[in-house]
């Protein structure tokens, strides 16, 4: 299955580089939380993505993640975390 990870708890799921995702897209985890993101901004080489995202209770988390990691996906919310 191409451009897809396994994630605990929700089977296979759709996924692409994280340099790909977007403003508004919702990064999926393992066992189907998601959070929104927020902001995104690559470092000036290119390899790194500082991003900013929030989750349903409005809590906002930050990090880095490496440009060429798979992340999952999804365009849209359901309204709640996959499993719950």
């Amino acid at each position: 299955m191409k451009d897809a990870i396994w994630l605990i708890g929700v089977g296979w799921f759709n996924a692409k580089r994280a340099d790909k995702l977007k403003v508004g897209e919702y990064v999926v985890y393992n066992y189907g939380y998601s959070n929104k993101i927020i902001s995104f901004v690559p470092s000036k080489t290119g390899k790194t993505i500082k991003y900013v995202v929030s989750d349903e209770k409005g809590n906002t988390y930050s990090g880095t993640w490496r440009s060429s990691t798979l992340k999952a996906f999804q365009e849209f919310h359901t309204g709640k975390d996959l499993l719950n």
